[in-house]
């Protein structure tokens, strides 16, 4: 079994002194082993520059540390990672006493490494309280960012959807010549076993090897690319995991690897253009067997109709379908909006035309998107892009200059899906 070095501890800073290595114990649930991995997995490590020897102690903290002297920048937003417990039952709230400079002062760097600090929004937020704005907002401040790579925590509810958001929005050439390495944790940072430490070093660790793209890090040194990843556990640390493909590489210790058949650079199949415009108000619905149809008939009308929504992914079944009625409404207003058909198991391909006509009714499917949420993000950043295009910032213009005429190109802007079938 692979061990992480003795930097990498649970021990806490009160048992092992200030600002020094904590123990050469490490718990073991925070190990990759074998049986985590598919059974083709290969890995092909990246190739890194070799170490200048500074002093005894830093050569025996970082003779193993595959990683080159890089700048980075380190951004916290808030989340899990970023937070201190408020009652004896386990809560946990956004506290200032977790800022970039606390949740990295374990994690041991290239003696040439520079690191600049940014927090954002204020003592940070949670992932439930995300919105399209926030990241936007996050897109910005990387798109600002001449480091070499980026590291930023984040809340694990929102953290799969904000990637996938990043990777499809990003300026390409960012994505082609920089590692940008997102992480989170299940545990507040003041828990006595915080997992956050576990994977803030190894996010470090990733961002200073030759990794080019975006990619989050998880629990057992897992490395995943979006959108092949979500959420699935509520307490497990090992929370993120892949969904619908494989997962990209590991970060085995103190080497960053990845699979033989996962691209260099980790890109999009195709990226959007979305600055400078406000995105579109995109719904998301869900019914489960046994809903009246007739409730979730109301619900559509209403947001169609009053709210003006300007587009809608659909949770069904399995197989991404709902009621009869449902499914013939749903036909109806997508002669008018985009709509997405996904699934409600979290899991699984939604096929084109398998359950549903879809090319009949100018319907999209999100074939191996891992959630509507993933759906969700895609439809909206396809959309925008579409507005730029049109020489519109929002759906508010393109629906003043156009009037009473205007329509969007609803087959374009579902292209976008045809990358994930």
């Amino acid at each position: 079994m692979t061990k992480i070095p003795a930097t990498r501890s649970t021990a806490s800073p009160a048992q092992a002194g200030h600002g020094q290595p904590a123990s050469n114990q490490t718990d073991s649930r925070y190990l990759l082993r074998k049986r985590d991995l598919p059974p083709d997995y290969q890995f092909e490590e990246l190739p890194s520059a070799k170490r200048t020897k500074t002093s005894a102690s830093a050569a025996a903290r970082n003779a193993e540390l595959p990683v080159k002297a890089k700048t980075i920048t380190f951004m916290t937003t808030g989340g899990t990672v970023g937070s201190e417990r408020t009652n004896e039952q386990g809560g946990y709230g956004p506290s200032d006493k977790f800022g970039p400079e606390k949740l990295r002062e374990h994690v041991v760097l290239d003696p040439g490494t520079q690191v600049t600090d940014r927090q954002l929004f204020g003592t940070g937020i949670d992932s439930k309280n995300h919105t399209d704005k926030h990241w936007a907002e996050i897109g910005d401040e990387v798109r600002a960012v001449k480091s070499d790579s980026v590291v930023m925590s984040h809340g694990t509810d929102a953290l799969a959807l904000d990637a996938f958001h990043q990777q499809l929005t990003l300026p390409r050439e960012r994505l082609e010549n920089h590692a940008i390495m997102l992480f989170g944790a299940m545990r507040p940072s003041d828990h006595p076993d915080a997992d956050g430490k576990h994977n803030s070093q190894n996010a470090f660790t990733a961002a200073q090897t030759d990794f080019k793209g975006l990619a989050v890090v998880g629990a057992k040194g897992r490395l995943l690319v979006p959108p092949y990843f979500d959420k699935r556990h509520t307490e497990d640390v090992d929370a993120i995991v892949p969904v619908n493909g494989p997962q990209a590489g590991t970060i085995r210790g103190n080497k960053v690897s990845l699979r033989k058949d996962q691209p260099q650079p980790a890109l999009p199949p195709r990226s959007f253009d979305i600055e400078g415009v406000t995105l579109p108000n995109i719904f998301t619905l869900s019914a489960r067997p046994g809903t009246d149809p007739q409730n979730t008939l109301n619900v559509i009308d209403s947001l169609v109709h009053e709210h003006q929504i300007d587009g809608l992914v659909f949770k069904g079944t399995g197989g991404g379908t709902g009621h009869d009625l449902i499914m013939g409404r749903l036909n109806e207003i997508a002669k008018q909006i985009p709509v997405v058909r996904t699934q409600l198991p979290g899991a699984g391909r939604v096929e084109k035309d398998k359950h549903h006509p879809d090319t009949a009714n100018q319907i999209a499917s999100s074939g191996r998107l891992p959630s509507g949420g993933h759906a969700r993000v895609l439809l909206t950043v396809s959309l925008a892009a579409w507005l730029k295009e049109q020489g519109c910032t929002s759906m508010a213009q393109w629906r003043e200059k156009q009037g009473a005429m205007a329509k969007v190109d609803i087959p374009k802007v579902l292209s976008a899906f045809d990358d994930y079938q």
